[in-house]
């Protein structure tokens, strides 16, 4: 879809804007406000900063599974309302810890709320439209608005922290993510949410999705290429900072300011592709 086609309609606009805002948050926590920290503040060492990244990892694993078996008993309106209360206070918690130990469940935390808040955004087009067309127009409005934070976020974060501290990026975060609640909170919604009928969050509910995946080619190839694709930057994820601090002596502004320039590139493509 066009991007003038894509934002004609005003609920998908306030939509896309409220995942602009929540993601653009995220990433400049991430790129500037926890790399800095670790790397920057607190001289991680690559077996550190290894070790905060994949505390990160599964505890977004964990968010994403249980707010994606809680999104269709509860609806994306109450499953976003609970990540804005959880993110908050997740993300102005990064603002304290002064050691690698006392940041790392501070991480975990914070990951595990904004993997509730993605999820809830992303889930909104089924609930706000069945028209194939306005469907199509949304999910595309989203991804564009999801690249578009690559850009706007880290960049946002670097300039914060080079005029105010890193601790305005965490601040920044926070006050996002309360916009995107606000934004989304008005939505109309398609389906009726039973609240006397509750699916129960068991092993069996979370693996029934991954099976249901598994079987179908078309969801199996979609996910195999997003595994691989986190996978790769995973790989990274304990070194760039380390790069930018020992090789370039660069601080954590710089690395706002390069993935901003990555994720024009994404932002671009996606444009491009829809």
């Amino acid at each position: 879809k066009r991007a003038d086609d894509m934002f004609r309609d005003r609920e998908i606009r306030r939509l896309a804007l409220a995942r602009l805002l929540s993601a653009a948050g995220a990433e400049g926590t991430f790129f500037v406000g926890i790399w800095g920290r670790a790397a920057f503040e607190m001289d991680a060492t690559p077996s550190q900063l290894a070790q905060v990244m994949a505390v990160m990892g599964v505890a977004g694993l964990v968010g994403s599974a249980v707010s994606g078996a809680l999104v269709d008993p509860y609806g994306p309106k109450r499953l976003l309302l609970v990540g804005g209360i959880l993110v908050v206070p997740s993300t102005l918690a990064l603002m304290l810890p002064s050691t690698l130990a006392q940041l790392t469940p501070a991480v975990a935390a914070v990951s595990f709320s904004s993997m509730v808040v993605f999820n809830a955004v992303a889930s909104f087009p089924p609930v706000l439209t069945n028209d194939p067309d306005r469907l199509g127009r949304a999910n595309a409005a989203l991804e564009v608005a999801f690249t578009g934070a690559f850009v706007l976020g880290p960049a946002g974060a670097a300039l914060l922290s080079t005029v105010v501290g890193l601790a305005a990026v965490f601040v920044a975060d926070a006050a996002t993510s309360l916009l995107a609640v606000a934004l989304c909170s008005r939505l109309p919604q398609r389906i009726a949410y039973d609240t006397d009928e509750r699916a129960s969050l068991g092993w069996r509910e979370m693996t029934a999705g991954l099976r249901y995946a598994y079987r179908r080619p078309r969801i199996r190839h979609v996910f195999s290429v997003g595994a691989v694709m986190w996978l790769s930057i995973g790989f990274f994820a304990a070194l760039e900072p380390l790069y930018f601090r020992e090789t370039l002596q660069a601080d954590a502004a710089t690395l706002g300011w390069v993935n901003s320039v990555f994720g024009l590139g994404m932002a671009c493509g996606a444009v491009l592709g829809h």
